[in-house]
């Protein structure tokens, strides 16, 4: 079922790309090689092969990426866009992915320098590069940078459309809660995985970050002793899990376990 699943979700990434790719040649027919909704057909094609994710997809992906961003560089001209910030962004998620970090780095910071100069200083979309720039000190080591940046992230996913019960918000606190737990801080872990816990649950119940975080929290309560409410906790996760994912699913068996574990205590 497992594999049916992902291959209904590549049927359904190959169906986008063909209406994409469909697009893009009535957009150059009509506009010329240079219009912005080329460039914003361009991204969403981007998107979606970044989302298929294996090596040639990504390469595909980034050269998706830079083509758009070379039509808005020459829409917009020396100008600050947004969407040239956008650009650079998802150009930067490749060099991520691809374990580039260096480069990552540098291409978040030229976004971020962008969005800071249209968007202001306190905006959903800083925050959005900001979690990107710390997840990168995450995954080089410096978690004392990562946790400054994504605690720094929270105030501005409180303005327009994002709030504190919004998605983003609970992955963040997420965020937190794993550099505390990567720490030993466990206390402060429970702390930001539990609010982030009840964030996801308001908006989304089977959203992943749900069943995560349970096993997480299940896993801190286990190590520390508190056994009914780890028991509790894998429990719930496994509840979560079962609305999304089949009986045979690895995640699933592996939750099974460790809920039969704490049963046994």
């Amino acid at each position: 079922i497992s594999e049916l699943r992902k291959y209904k979700s590549m049927q359904s990434q190959i169906g986008s790309l063909y209406f994409l790719e469909w697009t893009k040649k009535l957009q150059s027919s009509l506009h010329g090689e240079t219009h912005i909704e080329l460039a914003r057909t361009l991204n969403q094609i981007g998107n979606t092969y970044f989302r298929m994710g294996t090596v040639i997809d990504l390469r595909r992906a980034e050269s998706a990426f830079q083509e758009s961003l070379r039509i808005k560089r020459a829409v917009f001209g020396d100008v600050d866009h947004i969407e040239i910030a956008t650009s650079i962004n998802n150009i930067a998620l490749i060099f991520k992915e691809r374990g580039e970090y260096d480069r990552a780095l540098e291409l978040f910071r030229k976004s971020l320098k962008i969005k800071r100069a249209t968007v202001g200083d306190k905006s959903p979309d800083m925050a959005v590069t900001i979690v990107n720039i710390a997840k990168i000190y995450e995954l080089k080591g410096d978690l004392g940078k990562a946790l400054e940046l994504y605690e720094a992230t929270l105030p501005f996913q409180k303005i327009g459309p994002l709030d504190q019960n919004h998605p983003n918000t609970a992955v963040t606190k997420s965020n937190i809660a794993n550099i505390y737990k990567k720490q030993g801080k466990l206390n402060e872990a429970v702390v930001y995985f539990t609010e982030a816990l009840a964030t996801m649950k308001s908006v989304d119940p089977n959203h992943p970050v749900v069943h995560i975080n349970l096993c997480k929290l299940g896993k801190i309560f286990y190590k520390t002793g508190d056994i009914e409410r780890a028991q509790r906790c894998f429990k719930d996760a496994l509840a979560a899990q079962q609305r999304t994912m089949p009986e045979n699913h690895p995640t699933v068996m592996k939750t099974k376990k460790l809920a039969r574990l704490t049963s046994e205590q």
